[in-house]
């Protein structure tokens, strides 16, 4: 799929009522960092090349492409007035091989309940050349990665708990914070902390709300100011949330993906693109006549993102508005017998659910849940 999104490209700076997003932080005008995207309010992400941003592996993995919308200059709940918009293609998501995002949460073992390697690119079909892209930090940026160094995050997701998702909250909005080493914050998360993470935490404040990422700021950056200009340390992937604790409330580092450790897979010159839908059908079917006897298939939709890979989950609705997963069946076709149809407990009817998923070494794709009635 070919789909487009629209950056909204800020050519002018205006003045904007105040607002929060971060939570704890401050406005930042967006004259000041115009290279910051909105990712549809669940997550935040950084023009990194006139062709690629840069966000966290967990805002895309298992989303369509054909779903993208990506604003740059975005002031209040609507684009700058009086900005020029650009419509650009997108060519494909991509994220770091390693990924992993672990599920549930666990407070008293939090390294079983982190994002590991939360590195994602989206790939820009036509450049961006109005914007300055945000420098990364490499090798040689290791004094501005040392604990004690001076940091912020930017994003535009909510600015506590009680908060929605949804349009923007912006202004964009800023947090000052600072580097944390990395055994102070093996303290607040132990095991979990890896040399390729950097963590940041607010110094200043002694109550809540504290200087924190919240939901929609995953993907973010972690900025050092330099007299060169502004370089991206981090991208913000997971913090308190891992101790069931609600985004500025409690005084605990926020954790990033250290750009300098992924610098081999933010520059590749070919990316892997993940698999995405081709066609206008973009939710899997189930074909055939779900009844008591018969073999019924769950269909996907039509994909690109060759070479890739389907897999199948098949379940039954209960009578509390929950799946209970079949966990005999795992290809594509599924013969109904009698025992699948007495398992479904039934609300109004008995349903059959499958969802098929693509993959392949760009990344995955979730088809959609689907359901049918099944009969005797």
């Amino acid at each position: 799929m070919r789909v487009k999104l629209i950056l909204a490209v800020l050519l002018t700076a205006v003045a904007a009522a105040p607002a929060h997003a971060v939570s704890g932080g401050d406005t930042l005008p967006i004259a000041q960092a115009p290279y910051v995207a909105w990712l549809g309010g669940q997550c935040t992400g950084t023009l990194i090349s006139p062709t690629r941003i840069l966000t966290a592996a967990h805002c895309l993995d298992g989303a369509d492409v054909a779903d993208a919308r990506v604003l740059v200059g975005v002031d209040g709940n609507t684009l700058t007035r009086g900005v020029s918009k650009l419509s650009v293609s997108v060519r494909g998501y991509t994220e770091h091989p390693k990924f992993k995002l672990s599920f549930p949460f666990a407070h008293k073992r939090p390294q079983d309940a982190i994002a590991v390697n939360d590195v994602g690119l989206i790939l820009l079909k036509t450049p961006v050349r109005t914007i300055a892209p945000v420098r990364l930090a490499g090798a040689d940026d290791g004094a501005l990665e040392a604990g004690g160094a001076a940091a912020a995050i930017l994003g535009y997701g909510i600015i506590a708990p009680e908060t929605e998702m949804g349009t923007p909250r912006a202004p964009l909005q800023q947090g000052t914070l600072g580097v944390l080493g990395a055994s102070d914050c093996e303290q607040a998360y132990p095991r979990a902390i890896q040399a390729t993470m950097i963590c940041t935490s607010d110094p200043a404040h002694q109550a809540p709300p504290f200087v924190m990422a919240c939901p929609g700021d995953s993907g973010g950056p972690v900025i050092a100011q330099t007299p060169a200009g502004p370089v991206q340390l981090g991208i913000t992937s997971w913090g308190a949330e891992v101790m069931e604790v609600g985004c500025g409330l409690r005084s605990l580092p926020n954790v990033a993906m250290r750009v300098s450790s992924y610098a081999s897979f933010i520059n590749q010159t070919d990316p892997v693109i993940q698999p995405y839908t081709t066609g206008g059908f973009r939710h899997t079917r189930i074909v055939g006549k779900a009844r008591i006897g018969n073999t019924v298939t769950c269909t996907p939709p039509k994909l690109g993102g060759a070479p890739l890979k389907l897999s199948y989950e098949w379940s039954v609705g209960t009578n509390t508005g929950t799946f209970k997963p079949l966990r005999h069946a795992h290809g594509s076709k599924l013969k109904i017998t009698k025992a699948i149809y007495n398992s479904a407990r039934p609300t109004q009817y008995r349903s059959l659910f499958c969802t098929a998923t693509a993959r392949n070494a760009g990344g995955s794709l979730d088809t959609g849940l689907t359901s049918t009635r099944m009969r005797k």
